[in-house]
């Protein structure tokens, strides 16, 4: 099976995760209108929870499967590699089970925990079966990115939030309304518009299911077949005990890090709501409150850490196989290089959103654009939840698969002090949860560089990695601010609601490609890229081939006769 290194796998999933970015926020607008605030903050809440329960019974294994395949990949040994896949997929169908039941038939309890106890049961019902699919692709995706091949689950993941976007709005508008002129209680459109969003996510994980079934079962089979025949390896051989073993020794770490993954939204679903109505606002009001935060802020600022999980991806089987081979100096080249490749892409989306906060959640919200301010306040804590996220990728790729999601869980101690202390505040009010954020991340970050300097004698911020972007990011995000106004503000002003999004959206978008360009010639210029940096990018090749075209730019970017790097 073909593999790409860890900067073209890095590049593939990015590529497809910004489509997939993009497609979630498609449908928000539709959303917004519909449900506004109050609904937004009713499935906001409940895609924490079952976002939880997802990654309880998926998210963790595929990470055990990718660790497991690539190490036995990188000795020859393709049975085995076939054998981890099974007994996988037979404790993920399982589990899979387990959670559609659950949250089938305590979905009462759910809509209790996240302070929603009428509005969020049918949504919790309707969204139970994702379970039963969803076990499946993970199963394969994690194979797949076991033997470095980043293209299936690539194609999956665009193909199943294609399907969710689309169903996903058809049935918030459809179930709404219908609810609306079918019943007089206020309650019941948001009620039914909050279970026409779980649709979406069933049909997508279908999809997703089929898909990389088909692949698996048709499209390789003759190359795992040939693989099996033609496999040289015979060292120890890794029995079905052996490898139930192995996955149960990860399991606790895996549930843990999940845990740890979803710990400040499952924080945030209990106590914003709850915090919010100690300062006497109403039930209403405090809904809507975490509808901005939990939708505006924090769907854009998945946007701004978008290249993180492509990343850790890649990097955990990358950096497991050298670990294995113990190639000290191509797994420090790894980690060196995740690092460059994130903060070049992350770092300048950050500035961007402070300096065009509210144009930004104008273009995805149209009227609806009051989170600006907790954009401009939170968004840079996008850099802490990154290194946090490395590290702990870090971490497990190297051996200590609990430091990470046990760090993660110390950290959430403050988080949940400044939910509790600081929300109820009027002067702080719902800024108290991004400040918890910040807590948390920050102290996960130190326990976590501790851990990686002890084990693997190695610094695990990337800090040196990071003067470059955010000295580009900032003369970028000042460009852009000059260019935004000039073009919107002498004229939006003037003509309607209709008129003024329109024009805050052209300027944006011609703003966002100035942007692009400012950017990248500061950070050539300063050396903070060179022409190599710039093909591991997605669509890297390309750019550079623009890029060269610009003459201020051709000296640095001119073509050096350096050997093709045999460290990726």
């Amino acid at each position: 099976m073909k593999q790409q290194s860890t900067s073209k796998g890095f590049a593939i999933l990015s590529v497809s995760t910004m489509l997939i970015k993009v497609l979630a926020l498609v449908y928000l607008p539709i959303q917004s209108a519909v449900m506004h605030d109050y609904g937004n903050g009713i499935i906001a809440a409940g895609m924490y929870l079952y976002t939880f329960i997802y990654s309880l019974t998926n998210v963790g294994l595929p990470s055990i499967i990718s660790k497991m395949v690539a190490e036995r990949s990188a000795l020859g040994d393709y049975r085995s590699t076939q054998r981890v896949l099974r007994c996988a997929s037979i404790i993920l169908g399982v589990l899979g089970l387990c959670a559609t039941l659950f949250t089938y038939l305590g979905a009462g309890a759910l809509a209790d925990y996240v302070a929603f106890p009428k509005e969020a049961v049918l949504m919790f019902q309707v969204i139970a079966p994702t379970f039963l699919f969803s076990c499946v692709s993970c199963a394969l995706r994690g194979y797949f990115q076991g033997r470095q091949n980043m293209v299936p689950t690539a194609i999956a993941q665009l193909l199943e939030q294609l399907v969710n976007t689309v169903f996903t709005a058809l049935f918030i508008w459809l179930l709404f309304n219908v609810a609306k002129h079918a019943s007089t209680d206020p309650q019941i459109p948001y009620i039914f518009g909050a279970a026409g969003s779980s649709v979406g996510t069933v049909l997508g994980a279908i999809a997703s299911a089929l898909f990389l079934s088909y692949l698996f079962t048709v499209l390789f089979r003759e190359q795992r077949h040939r693989e099996l025949k033609e496999q040289t390896y015979d060292g120890p051989v890794l029995y079905n005990r052996d490898i139930y073993r192995e996955i149960t020794r990860y399991a606790i770490p895996a549930v843990i890090g999940s845990f740890a993954a979803n710990a400040p939204g499952l924080i945030d679903a209990f106590t914003c709501k709850r915090s919010l109505m100690q300062s006497g606002l109403s039930d209403f009001v405090a809904s809507g409150l975490y509808g901005v935060y939990s939708t505006q802020f924090s769907r854009l600022f998945t946007v701004a850490i978008g290249f993180t999980n492509p990343l850790v991806i890649t990097m955990v089987p990358a950096i497991a196989s050298a670990l294995a081979v113990q190639n000290h100096k191509l797994f420090r080249h790894r980690l060196t290089e995740s690092y460059k490749l994130v903060y070049m892409l992350m770092i300048p989306i950050v500035f961007g959103m402070m300096f065009l906060a509210k144009p930004t959640i104008t273009l995805v919200f149209f009227h609806r654009n009051n989170g600006s301010d907790l954009i401009v306040f939170g968004v840079w804590t996008a850099v802490l939840s990154v290194i946090a996220a490395v590290q702990s990728g870090l971490l497990l790729a190297g051996g200590a698969p609990l430091a990470g999601p046990l760090n993660t869980i110390i950290g959430m101690i403050p988080k949940i002090l400044c939910n509790v202390l600081l929300i109820p505040l009027h002067a702080v009010n719902i800024k108290g949860a991004i400040i918890g954020n910040a807590m948390g991340w920050l102290i996960t970050i130190i326990l976590n560089d501790r851990v990686a300097r002890q084990r693997l004698h190695v610094g695990s911020c990337g800090l040196r990695s990071l003067r470059a972007p955010v000295f580009g990011s900032a003369v970028m995000g000042l460009a852009c601010w000059g260019i935004y106004s000039a073009l919107y503000l002498p004229f939006a002003p003037r003509h309607s609601t209709q008129i003024n999004i329109a024009a805050n959206d052209a300027a944006l978008l011609i703003t966002v490609v100035a942007g692009i360009f400012i950017y990248f010639s500061v950070m050539i210029k300063i050396g903070g890229v060179t022409a190599q940096d710039i093909t591991k990018l997605p669509l890297g090749t390309r750019l550079l081939r623009l890029l060269r075209k610009i003459p201020f730019l051709k000296e640095n970017l001119r073509p050096k006769p350096l050997g093709e790097n045999k460290g990726e």
